[in-house]
């Protein structure tokens, strides 16, 4: 113990203080960092989860599945293939589903186009409704199969449509959330898409329909979705598949086959019963339905198990912080309780003998001695030791001091009188040489004010010549009294051509005519103060050409004499920026035509503008039509240069009064401007359809497209902007419900559809 003591020293002490540190500060660097691989394993789990859980696209997938196979479309046109009406319970059940999770959907925070898209298919859904209830008198008649197919007829593109814009959006809102998605995400996505290609506008939707009325039109629609299954059905087989997962896509793709050589054996022409001979033998429709079955609950399963993971992960989180709360605290408390013994034994009480033995000394008090032990630190020891020098030594100087003093004394005695002699013989020079001191002292003065005046005057010139700012002094009357170098480039004129002339000549003649008033109004104000501030003008350069510039003006007084100083500052390159940003703000870029932001301002403006004459406006809401299987069989290129034809044919008919804009994508709008009543806008949508229904050739393509017009007038359809660009967009679906190419106006809806 006492060999261990002999070493102990305070640098050791701090040395085992920081091991102990840095070892308290590795565990919990540890710790953190374990927590956070943990935490972001729970992230990336909890995404996916997310992902998964979006009750948007779970919802848009249950409302295609009680539309679809399986679903309303499919047990309506069996029931009219059978003759059957048992199934018209289970029908209206499926209708009725399907507006319930409609009106759920309709809860969340929807865009306009969603919820155009629901209430597309709510009304769609609505008209079945309809139909199916006057089934059962029809079958009771007994009714031919055809009939009963032409009287359940009904427009499925806005049903379709929507669906398709509810696709859009849910897509987007999860490809936000990063550009990492799991394995599991893209299986329900997938999913979807075999619903959807199956289902209601899908394969047995066609089928079904090619049953019945035998055109050959729905058999390429049936090939071309069996051709979008096979891609589905291929994507699914990259991903990691469970063996019950590749027994319900095989049973899939066995059902495609099977339709695939029904339609391959189908003879031409087609007639209905070259149809029923093909179509009526083996179906596996309830073989595909089974497989859809199983792999929504595969994908359920495997949710359950990510959730499952990720308790676990946070059950072990809690743990390793419980373990590393207990660790943190027994090694504070050990390491605390080790210092504070180390602090007592072996540093304060010593310090405490140590700092008692120094007051003595420093009382004069030397005969008690200072003892220490084998056991006491390094420097303690040594502290000790300096004190029992410090007291001989201290025994010693004070009897050397005791002599010293009294040769100093005598010694001091001496040098006074010296000094008292030499005093009296320095006092006459000192004055001498205080007066020519003084003299030169006056002399360095005045040559360093004068150098430094000229040094200060040529600082200030140097920086008045290299400033980019043109700046011009007058006096009180505007003449100008003094410019700098960059007013001469500025301006084009040489500095006589300047000096001694009115500030005037560089000013426009409405300006200049104001001149002599303002410089007057200046003069009159007390303390001859004019305003600091900044404003934009435009001067005239010496070639007569004038430009817009800021100027920041100034004014002093001086020996009771008024200055002004103009810092003049050329903003034409400010003013092209400006305009410019503010073109591509206004503007759309692909186009060229006003964009959303200013189609909204203008309109808003008309509005107002119209409303206090007591005018109205017109608006025209313009959808493409035919215009999304030109991106799919040309490219965007050729889809962009077929928007740009098409701005530049609106352009060509409209006049210059109306505003043009591309909201976004295939739509366009028109405002038109001093309409007198509801018939003035028609004519410009006939000229419109007619226009743009014209074929095209772009790079050698003859394309052909054509557009439906939807028509609003205010205040006659409505007051505010909202309602007045709502009311134009339920003109537009109701043309385009009517069929394509063709205009419709709001007034002329009924009162059920507004």
């Amino acid at each position: 113990m006492k060999k261990i003591s002999h070493y102990i020293t305070l640098k050791f002490i701090s040395l085992v203080l920081i091991s102990l540190i840095l070892v308290m500060t590795s565990i919990q660097i540890a710790s953190m960092l374990k927590i956070k691989s943990d935490v972001l394993k729970i992230q990336t789990l909890w995404d996916e989860v997310q992902v998964e859980q979006s009750e948007k696209l779970r919802l848009e997938n249950a409302i295609r599945t009680f539309l679809g196979f399986g679903g309303m479309i499919h047990k309506l046109k069996n029931a009219i293939l059978s003759d059957n009406i048992d199934p018209l319970d289970s029908i209206k059940s499926d209708i009725h589903s399907v507006e319930t999770i409609i009106h759920l959907y309709l809860s969340f925070q929807l865009s306009n186009a969603e919820r155009y898209a629901l209430n597309d298919i709510a009304t769609v859904v609505k008209k079945y409704q309809q139909k199916v209830d006057k089934l059962p008198s029809l079958f009771k008649q007994n009714v031919p199969r055809h009939k009963l197919d032409q009287f359940m007829r009904i427009n499925d593109k806005p049903a379709l449509r929507g669906l398709a814009i509810l696709a859009q959006y849910n897509r987007h809102v999860v490809n936000r959330r990063g550009s990492d998605h799991s394995i599991h995400a893209d299986k329900f996505f997938l999913l979807t898409d075999l619903v959807a290609q199956l289902g209601y506008g899908g394969l047995i939707h066609h089928i079904k329909n090619l049953e019945l009325r035998a055109d050959s039109y729905y058999a390429i629609e049936s090939q071309n979705k069996i051709d979008e299954i096979r891609v589905t059905l291929k994507k699914f087989h990259h991903m990691p598949l469970t063996l019950k997962e590749e027994k319900a896509l095989s049973s899939l793709m066995h059902t495609t086959n099977f339709y695939q050589t029904l339609l391959n054996n189908l003879k031409q022409p087609i007639d209905k019963q070259n149809i029923i001979s093909q179509i009526t033998m083996q179906r596996s429709d309830d073989d595909a339905l089974k497989a859809l079955q199983v792999l929504h609950q595969h994908i359920e399963v495997e949710l359950k198990g990510k959730i499952f993971e990720v308790g676990e992960k946070i059950h072990s989180i809690q743990s390793s912080i419980n373990t590393l709360i207990k660790l943190i605290i027994f090694l504070s408390i050990g390491t605390l309780l080790f210092f504070t013994y180390i602090m007592f034994k072996k540093v304060i009480i010593p310090l405490q003998n140590v700092t008692a033995s120094m007051v003595l000394l420093a009382r004069q008090r030397h005969k008690k001695e200072i003892h220490f032990t084998g056991k006491q630190i390094f420097e303690i020891k040594q502290m000790i030791r300096s004190i029992r020098i410090f007291k001989k030594n201290e025994v010693k100087r004070r009897h050397t001091e005791k002599s010293l003093t009294k040769m100093n004394n005598t010694t001091l005695q001496q040098l006074n009188e010296i000094k008292e002699l030499q005093n009296r013989s320095e006092q006459k020079t000192e004055q001498a040489l205080s007066l020519a001191n003084h003299l030169i002292e006056l002399q360095k003065s005045a040559e360093f004010d004068r150098n430094n005046a000229l040094e200060n005057q040529r600082r200030v010139n140097t920086i008045l010549n290299t400033v980019n700012d043109a700046i011009i002094t007058t006096d009180n009357e505007g003449v100008i009294t003094s410019i700098n170098t960059a007013t001469e480039v500025m301006l084009g004129y040489r500095e006589p051509e300047l000096l001694g002339k009115n500030i005037t000549l560089l000013m426009p003649s409405d300006i200049a005519e104001k001149h002599p008033q303002i410089i007057r109004e200046c003069n009159e104000k007390e303390n001859h103060q004019v305003q600091k501030s900044s404003r934009e003008q435009v001067i005239k350069r010496a070639d007569g050409s004038t430009f817009p510039v800021e100027i920041f003006l100034g004014q002093s007084e001086f020996n009771n004499e008024v200055t002004f100083t103009a810092v003049i500052r050329d903003i034409t390159q400010r003013k092209k920026d400006e305009e410019a940003i503010q073109h591509l703000v206004l503007t759309d870029p692909l186009t060229n035509l006003a964009n959303r932001r200013h189609f909204n301002q203008e309109l808003k403006r008309s509005m107002q503008g119209k409303n206090r004459l007591k005018l109205s406006v017109g608006l025209l809401m313009i959808d493409l039509d035919n215009f999304k299987p030109i991106n799919d069989t040309y490219g965007h290129n050729i889809g962009d240069k077929v928007l740009q034809r098409v701005s530049s044919r609106l352009q060509n008919i409209t006049r210059n009064v109306d505003l043009i804009a591309r909201l976004g994508g295939d739509e366009f709008a028109i405002i038109l401007n001093s309409v007198n009543d509801k018939f003035d806008p028609v004519p410009p949508a006939q000229k419109i359809i007619d226009t743009l229904s014209k074929p095209m050739n772009i790079d050698g393509q003859m394309i052909k497209i054509g557009t439906t017009v939807g028509i609003s007038v205010s205040p006659q359809d409505a007051v505010s902007l909202e309602d007045f660009i709502n009311h134009a967009d339920k003109a537009l679906y109701k043309a385009k419900s009517l069929g394509k190419g063709q205009y419709f106006s709001y007034q002329d809806l009924a009162d059920d559809e507004k």
